[in-house]
């Protein structure tokens, strides 16, 4: 079974045909190669909740992992909200499958990762040699600047979008280096 499949549940994951599109192999600009497994190492421990809480200007009091392996996990802010939601994926099929769910219009994302798109709902996915990501913030950057390579990647997107684009790459670019 998929990480999306545990964590979003095979109704939903049907629904929005995750995984149920195009072959990785067929997808435009893609080149399916293998990710190592997941270190079953704790996933709440790539980001402090200090440093989750300068990108978004919240105070951020509390994390739990989720996921069978532990390879996902959710912070919280002090009124107990969906602050950041970070996932290591653990195969190339569930990156791709990302794609379903893609920003309209989005493009690469440049210089995050050797691959890394906008999706839906403030999220991206990142990917390097070896390892891939989904990262979602659920908050807007606190300081409001929008960085080139998000304003690029999501031409016609509204400011709103924007920030809280903004703060999922800064998220995501402080965990990748470390999973």
């Amino acid at each position: 079974m998929s990480t999306l499949n545990r964590i979003l549940g095979p109704a939903l994951v049907a629904a929005v045909g995750i995984g149920m599109g195009t072959p990785p192999a067929m997808v435009a600009g893609s080149a399916p190669s293998a990710l190592q497994p997941a270190a079953r190492a704790n996933t709440c421990a790539l980001a402090s909740n200090a440093d989750l809480g300068a990108i978004l200007g919240k105070k951020i009091v509390n994390s739990k992992s989720f996921s069978s392996g532990g390879d996902a996990c959710m912070w919280y802010d002090e009124e107990k909200m969906d602050a950041v939601q970070v996932i290591i994926l653990t195969s190339v099929q569930d990156f791709e499958a990302g794609r379903t769910m893609a920003f309209p219009g989005g493009k690469p994302i440049a210089g995050l990762g050797v691959d890394a798109f906008l999706m839906k709902y403030g999220a991206l996915h990142a990917k390097t040699t070896t390892k891939a990501l989904f990262v979602q913030s659920s908050f807007p950057v606190a300081d409001g600047k929008i960085s080139d390579p998000i304003k690029n990647a999501a031409p016609g997107a509204k400011p709103g979008e924007l920030a809280i684009f903004e703060a999922s790459y800064r998220i995501a670019k402080l965990v990748l280096g470390k999973v």
